[in-house]
């Protein structure tokens, strides 16, 4: 994995784990869902305005599709309906491989997305859209942060 895709799932991890403490403990894969729900609407609804819904359909299929093949057992777990990204299957399955996993997995798809919008318009666009819609805590304290306004 190179520098990119780790820095873009740290900015997913974080924005999943959203205002939860770090010294909680390690969320249920209930809590996981809901909070991947969250963002991936979030997200999809910041996208719909700048890019359309089909290429943000296209975009999460893609994400899906990346991220099933790391992870297997997502194709059975996470789907893209009318409406966006969707866990509910996740939730009636009884047999998903932990919270660990499931979290690994959710951060794999909503990270495929924005490798993806990195490599279609460039990492100086879509950091601020990402501060723009998850908050500015989400990108790390670092100089790239500091110019996600520019």
């Amino acid at each position: 994995m190179d520098s990119d895709q780790v820095h873009l799932r740290l900015v997913v991890r974080r924005a999943l784990a959203g205002n939860r403490k770090k010294s909680a403990p390690r969320p249920s894969v209930a809590w996981l869902a809901d909070a991947f729900d969250a963002r991936s609407e979030e997200l999809r609804q910041r996208l719909n305005v700048l890019f359309g819904p089909a290429a943000i359909d296209a975009l999460f299929a893609h994400a899906l599709r990346v991220a099933g093949a790391e992870h297997t057992w997502l194709a059975d777990a996470v789907q893209l309906t009318s409406q966006g990204l969707s866990t509910q299957r996740l939730r009636e399955n009884g047999t998903v491989p932990g919270a660990v996993a499931v979290e690994k997995a959710l951060v794999a798809i909503l990270a495929t997305a924005l490798e993806a919008l990195v490599n279609f318009i460039g990492r100086d666009l879509v950091l601020p859209i990402v501060a723009d819609t998850w908050g500015r805590q989400v990108i790390e304290t670092s100089a790239e942060a500091e110019n996600v306004d520019e």
